[in-house]
């Protein structure tokens, strides 16, 4: 029952950020990893401890400031792909030109390498 309930919240927030605009769903999957940084205390220990080891001469301070940026950044790529259903050439080419991500790149690349590979004249 516990995993039906997990799915359904899951489902809820993957319809509701792919029905949002995409900066409004950038907005909400940034905030959600904020909120999930805020509340998860174990997974934030961890992602503490972990880049204690990774980074022994940072302080705390930069070792939170990155661990944050982490969840913003995961709560971003939860955006992105919660809309991946929208997408079309068209818009995906916009996505290129007007967002700073390396994310939306890589995309748009992956898009016109597998149009190439199929002989799509108008990737070229």
């Amino acid at each position: 029952m516990r995993h039906r309930l997990e799915y359904a919240l899951a489902w809820l927030i993957v319809k509701f950020l792919g029905a949002l605009p995409r900066p409004l769903a950038r907005a909400a999957g940034i905030s959600l990893g904020w909120i999930i940084y805020l509340l998860h205390r174990r997974l934030r220990s961890v992602g503490m401890r972990n880049l204690a080891l990774a980074y022994p001469e940072k302080s705390r301070g930069e070792r939170a400031r990155i661990l944050r940026g982490v969840f913003t950044s995961l709560g971003r790529q939860l955006a992105e792909v919660c809309l991946f259903p929208k997408y079309t050439r068209e818009n995906i080419a916009e996505a290129h030109w007007t967002s700073r991500g390396m994310g939306t790149f890589r995309i748009r690349t992956f898009v016109v390498r597998t149009s190439a590979a199929r002989g799509d004249a108008s990737t070229r």
